[in-house]
């Protein structure tokens, strides 16, 4: 009469098990919340470097300019200094160097902005969604792509392909 009842084990394994599956969850969920936690800290570390490097590349073009313009003040002094023959050649040795730099100048200005031409119509392809042909035609072979221009691309690629016998070691010609 005062066995075991039923009930109240099936009740208390119930308990057991959801408490079991409770506590598994929610280690489960930290566990994932430190890995999220890892992946993030790992990001910020990828992009400070990053963010560093950049910097000492600017710096870098800085100490650089700034360098430049202390060889430019000396170069004055000196000029101030010489001779009419000597201030001639370094005037024009001055004006070569000032269309190097603005050529340089130039260049960069226009790479710049081939990037930034480059990026906004990427972007606007992107939303559009406009693939470009060299994806379209490398992967699809869609209709309208010009004829591969490199080998073994053929119907049979064994009759485009060339044996070579070697020409040193074993199976030489002699």
């Amino acid at each position: 009469m005062f066995g075991l009842n039923p009930l109240l084990m099936i009740g208390v394994s119930a308990a057991a098990v959801a408490a079991a599956w409770w506590f598994g969850h929610e280690a489960g969920l930290r566990e994932r919340d430190g890995n999220l936690g890892r992946n993030f800290e790992q990001a910020l570390t990828i992009e400070r470097e990053v963010a560093i490097r950049r910097e000492v590349n600017l710096w870098t073009q800085i100490g650089d300019e700034r360098r430049a313009r202390i060889e430019m003040v000396s170069t004055f002094q000196r000029i101030d200094e010489a001779s009419a023959d000597a201030r001639a050649a370094m005037m024009a040795n001055l004006a070569r160097e000032r269309a190097s730099a603005q050529a340089a100048l130039d260049t960069a200005l226009r790479n710049i902005q081939e990037l930034k031409n480059a990026s906004s119509e990427m972007a606007t392809n992107w939303k559009a969604g406009v693939i470009p042909p060299d994806i379209t035609c490398g992967v699809f072979n869609a209709a309208g792509c010009p004829a591969p221009a490199y080998p073994a691309t053929g119907a049979d690629r064994n009759q485009q392909l060339e044996v070579r016998q070697p020409t040193t070691g074993e199976g030489a010609p002699s």
